[in-house]
């Protein structure tokens, strides 16, 4: 399940709100960037929701809570809706391409 959420994440981060970026000539810039970009295409409702799920994925990758599992396991699980949600979001940006 961790891994999924991370793998997921990275994707939504890494991959298609920089593809958006490149589709619509945009520059590459920071991830901050692509995610307020991300933001006003209506994309996202909250930066700080997306910071969030960016600091549960490094907590994930670079395995910082070893001890403190539950935690985890219930942060994902308040998180994995908001992030099904951007994905269809992205799904339907991108019908129009």
């Amino acid at each position: 399940m961790t891994s999924r959420f991370a793998r997921v994440s990275d994707i939504v981060f890494q991959k298609l709100f920089r593809s958006i970026d490149q589709v619509e000539l945009e520059d590459k810039g920071t991830l901050l960037d692509a995610v307020n970009r991300a933001h006003q295409r209506g994309l996202i409702e909250s930066i700080d929701k997306m910071r969030e799920i960016r600091d549960l994925r490094n907590q994930i990758v670079h395995e910082y809570v070893k001890a403190d599992l539950q935690n985890v396991f219930i942060d994902i699980l308040e998180f994995t809706p908001l992030l099904i949600s951007i994905c269809n979001n992205i799904f339907e940006y991108c019908k129009k391409y």
